[in-house]
């Protein structure tokens, strides 16, 4: 038998383990948002033991961190020109989806920053790669005309997940998050 048993391929039950230890996880985390969820809660809620959430993910932190990695990686995918739509309109969907990330994760975030901390490689590395997602879209639509040159895909960025973090519901927040978005397509005044 060659190679090592460093370089075996994970078990298929093990890797449906661990996917529904993530899936359990996020659906906990979404139904609990202003709660601790501790791993039993996660075993529970998934129906494997405590012992098999811990053999996937050693600690609480290094799960919430693939919680919140595989959901940007989700976000990250969706940054894609829309067929049939405008640069603008795709730029603009797409940061639809990633107020709704900002929004909907702030609880999983929050959880992490007073888990490791903020200025952590996991968050900058995550904000490197929505910037890079992003910033083509934003690039394609600022060529086009249809947004203008003020900001760069940082800035927006940083003002969505800003305005995730706002105090209020989503009828509070979501008109903010109209007027910011109209004010990207609007060109810079100067007066």
């Amino acid at each position: 038998m060659s190679g090592t048993s460093s370089q075996r391929r994970p078990r298929i039950d093990g890797q449906r383990n661990r996917a529904a230890v993530l899936a359990g996880a996020k659906t906990v985390f979404a139904a609990r948002p202003d709660s601790y969820v501790s791993m039993a809660d996660i075993a529970r809620a998934t129906g494997v033991g405590v012992g098999t959430v811990y053999r996937h993910f050693s600690s609480r932190s290094e799960l919430l961190e693939a919680v919140f990695t595989e959901e940007v990686d989700r976000v990250c995918a969706q940054a894609r020109p829309l067929d049939g739509r405008s640069p603008g309109a795709s730029l603009e969907a797409w940061l639809r989806t990633f107020f709704a990330f900002a929004r909907e994760r702030n609880h999983v975030s929050l959880e992490l920053i007073a888990d490791i901390g903020v200025d952590t490689i996991l968050f900058r590395e995550d904000r490197s790669r929505f910037c890079a997602a992003g910033g083509p879209l934003l690039d394609a639509a600022q060529r086009s005309g249809e947004v203008g040159h003020r900001l760069d895909i940082g800035q927006v960025l940083d003002a969505l997940v800003w305005l995730a973090r706002g105090q209020g519901d989503d009828d509070h927040v979501r008109p903010i998050v109209e007027v910011f978005l109209a004010g990207l397509r609007e060109p810079a005044r100067t007066d």
